[in-house]
């Protein structure tokens, strides 16, 4: 029996993150002769992100504690769902919170350690940590699985010597964005073998996720918005959409920023827990999501739906998250700003190519396979 535990952000307070983290536990524990558990590994720093309240230490913090004080109920609600969702997992009998060294035990229990899925490798994140390279360990077999790097650098950075030598450890190296994958080559060198793989969630089947979802959440035709906090641009669009299709728009609450959609006649989903969300992206007539993960699961369920991205000085901003994904399954015709809203047909069907869908998921399930043996 090979003993494998995977590393990554799995009590981020996040729909991406935990559902993520979810899937490659589940997804690995499907192989033979395996057994895998999250490593109960996280940043001190989170519980200051994720708190209901953060200490009274600076204006800021002074200010986000009036705002929940203000909404309280559904910020501790919204906290309980995630905490009963962890609950899912399997996780390792220990939990390492502190200082990096304490993970140095990982080396004796464990056959394979898997970095990722998710952000781990941004080092732009206020939880990003060089633990996720795992650079003390020496003995067990190190590999990646889909972790992003987001907008974040190491060459020519203080981490650039580091993350290029925990790198050189690494039996088997993927990433999920095409665009990760040339940041890891101009750092380790054209010849360094990286995979492009896609994020675990997509390896479990999608009969898993029906039985995850909660039941009906909003009973009657709706449109889904996911996004992560406030955006105007993101607020106009569907204000536009509701009006042009006659159909309400429902989101959920991500931050504190997320009330002010309800200016634009946007409603907010009662119930904010992981499976609400699987189960509002699963019934909605149509998605609209500048988040990777609400991206995502519009595939999983096959749903009609759009990708938006932002806007700044008149030119779209690129998101590599998005490219990668979008670019992997034929979906270009889901991309959607602020200058080409008003000209589209949201009525349009996707056709999915269920052949492309199929083959890249086996690709990925492969890589996993193969690079955990031992």
């Amino acid at each position: 029996m090979i003993k494998i535990g995977t590393l990554t952000y799995h009590r981020s307070h996040n729909y991406g993150s935990v559902l993520q983290a979810y899937a490659l536990e589940k997804v690995i524990n499907s192989f033979a002769n395996v057994d895998c558990e999250i490593i109960d590994y996280y940043p001190p720093n989170y519980k200051l992100l994720y708190s209901v309240f953060v200490k009274n230490n600076s204006l800021r913090n002074i200010l986000r504690n009036l705002y929940v004080a203000l909404h309280y109920k559904q910020r501790r609600d919204r906290y309980n769902d995630f905490c009963e969702f962890q609950k899912r997992y399997k996780l390792s009998n220990n939990s390492y919170n502190e200082r990096i060294e304490l993970l140095d035990e990982l080396d004796n229990l464990y056959d394979v350690i898997v970095c990722g899925s998710d952000q781990i490798w941004c080092s732009d994140a206020p939880d990003f940590s060089m633990a996720y390279f795992m650079p003390r360990l020496k003995k067990v077999k190190k590999i990646s699985y889909a972790p992003s790097m987001g907008y974040g650098e190491f060459k020519n950075t203080k981490y650039e010597k580091p993350v290029k030598d925990a790198l050189s450890e690494f039996s088997a190296v993927s990433v999920r964005e095409n665009d990760g994958a040339e940041k890891i080559k101009a750092l380790m060198g054209e010849n360094f073998d990286v995979n492009v793989v896609l994020d675990p969630t997509f390896l479990m089947p999608v009969n898993e996720y029906d039985d995850l979802c909660a039941k009906r959440v909003v009973n009657e035709d709706y449109i889904f918005f996911y996004s992560v906090g406030f955006r105007e641009q993101n607020a106009q669009i569907m204000k536009y959409v509701s009006e042009k299709l006659g159909l309400p728009v429902y989101t959920l609450s991500t931050s504190s920023s997320s009330i002010k959609y309800k200016k634009y006649g946007i409603k907010f989903a009662d119930n904010n827990s992981p499976e609400a969300f699987l189960s509002l992206i699963k019934n909605a007539k149509l998605v609209f999501s500048s988040s990777f993960h609400g991206n995502v699961f519009s595939i999983i369920f096959r749903k009609n739906f759009f990708s938006l991205y932002t806007v700044e000085k008149g030119e779209r901003v690129d998101d590599p998250r998005l490219n990668t994904l979008v670019e992997k399954f034929g979906l270009l015709n889901t991309e959607l700003d602020i200058n080409n809203y008003k000209s589209v047909d949201y009525n349009r069907k996707i056709n999915y190519n269920e052949d492309v869908i199929m083959e890249k998921i086996e690709e990925s399930r492969k890589y996993l396979k193969d690079a955990i043996s031992i």
